[in-house]
């Protein structure tokens, strides 16, 4: 289980990392940024949750039905590549947008499946409370998405 959590804690620290580029390098209104660095600063937030919970839980082993750590290893070298591609391209508004919404979503459905499938209950608890931090996120995304689109401004496709 260790390893599993460690790479799901470094997945949420990339992510972190993604969204304090975005908030420093993507051309946005202020409202943009302050959602950008609240997640960022959200998912260190549930990094070194995560972490804890892997010290903590040393001897205790998942069988997982759903999610494997072939699985969370890819999703980690997604996420890193996304890092590395927005560091070497500019990033418009709209499409760091997408990307949130998508990194939200995927780590929601993982996050879900965690907190489904871990039969120890307190780590159970803690991937539930990050679920539904993640579901605010997206919420937060999709708020401002709307609220751009209703006052008249820029449409963002999904």
């Amino acid at each position: 289980m260790r390893l599993l959590l460690n790479t799901c804690a470094e997945i949420e620290g990339v992510i972190g990392e993604i969204y304090r580029y975005f908030a420093d390098q993507v051309v946005c209104p202020e409202r943009l940024r302050d959602i950008w660095l609240k997640m960022a600063s959200d998912e260190d937030r549930h990094a070194r949750d995560i972490r804890f919970f892997a010290r903590v839980n040393l001897d205790k082993e998942l069988a997982l039905e759903k999610l494997s750590r072939v699985q969370a290893d890819q999703y980690l070298s997604r996420v890193r590549s996304i890092l590395a591609g927005i560091k070497i391209s500019e990033i418009k508004e709209g499409e760091a947008l997408r990307v949130s919404k998508k990194l939200e979503q995927d780590l929601l459905d993982v996050h879900l499946t965690l907190a489904v499938e871990i039969l120890d209950e307190k780590t159970s608890r803690m991937f539930s409370c990050i679920v539904q931090n993640e579901k605010e996120h997206l919420a937060e995304i999709e708020s401002y998405v709307r609220s751009t689109e209703d006052a008249g401004g820029k449409t963002f496709d999904s």
